[in-house]
């Protein structure tokens, strides 16, 4: 089964917490997490790999906390699970490029690779903007 990693799926919820702030207006980690029960050693991991990435930026100080640096429409789910979870793969042989013992004589490599591709084009075309109301 194919499914969001639970890091993703609240990297989902903190961008759309983060886009539903008021214009300029830092959304705290720490309060973040207090309203939804997410761990806030998790909620800062997740802030900074989308810091680093580009996609938060953060202010320090009493009223800090993290601005959005792109608008939701520019953020495809595909960008975001390859920041938090790196190379999305259908199959484990695929990620990361490692080599498989059963490659030579695999049947459905090429199969797994076609909807790999399928997988990949589709998630670039989900943007969090269709879904936020």
């Amino acid at each position: 089964m194919i499914k969001l990693s639970k890091e993703l799926d609240y990297t989902i919820q903190f961008l759309i917490a983060l886009s539903c702030q008021e214009e300029n207006a830092p959304l705290s980690v720490r309060q973040f997490s207090k309203n939804t029960t997410i761990s806030f050693l998790f909620l800062q991991r997740i802030a900074g790999k989308l810091r680093e990435a580009g996609i938060v930026e953060s202010t320090k100080g009493t009223n800090g906390g993290y601005l959005l640096s792109k608008t939701l429409s520019e953020l495809t789910l595909k960008d975001i699970s390859e920041i938090i979870d790196g190379e999305t793969n259908v199959v484990e042989c695929f990620k990361y490029n490692r080599n498989c013992k059963m490659l030579a004589g695999c049947k459905s490599v090429s199969v797994f690779q076609k909807i790999n591709v399928d997988l990949l084009n589709y998630l670039s075309t989900i943007t969090l903007d269709k879904y936020v109301a």
